[in-house]
């Protein structure tokens, strides 16, 4: 009997594999599972942190509450400060560390508030809200088993043409 594979596959990695080959190998492929550092890149563990924070707004607004942007500063500054306890941060010299991780969480932090004061308000009155957190997958090549996942961090719908 013969066994399929399937792969599966972001946005993210195809652009980590158009933008270096060797690299998306050694990553993700190299002894069928790639190597994986034993760090995480400062504006990757940042980016995320922002996310958890916007998240955390765009929650509140499908409940049908108003997005408290304290929590959402909160939420974010807990989840960065997890992330990086205790680890090395790539790209960071040692003895800047500590500065880096205090310089990062302020930057969330901020963009998060700017976030809410920005974007958040142009979203309300041009969208309503649907859900947020969505997955979803489909097949880019059939005979190859390749599927393609994503997760869309808000369904929106407008308000002017209902599309």
């Amino acid at each position: 009997m013969q066994s399929t594979v399937h792969q599966v596959t972001s946005r993210s990695e195809i652009e980590n594999w158009q933008k270096c080959r060797r690299a998306y190998f050694w990553r993700k492929i190299y002894g069928g599972n790639g190597i994986v550092p034993s760090f995480r890149a400062v504006p990757l563990v940042s980016g995320s942190a922002v996310h958890k924070g916007v998240e955390t707004m765009l929650s509140a607004w499908e409940a049908g509450k108003t997005p408290d942007v304290d929590v959402a500063v909160k939420v974010a500054k807990d989840y960065y400060a997890e992330e990086v306890k205790d680890r090395q941060l790539g790209d960071t010299l040692s003895e800047k560390q500590q500065w880096t991780k205090r310089e990062q969480s302020g930057l969330v932090a901020a963009l998060i508030r700017a976030w809410h004061k920005v974007e958040l308000p142009r979203l309300q009155k041009q969208f309503d809200l649907r859900m947020t957190e969505k997955s979803t997958a489909f097949t880019l090549d059939r005979d190859m088993g390749i599927r393609f996942m994503a997760k869309a961090d808000a369904l929106l719908l407008s308000k002017a043409d209902q599309e």
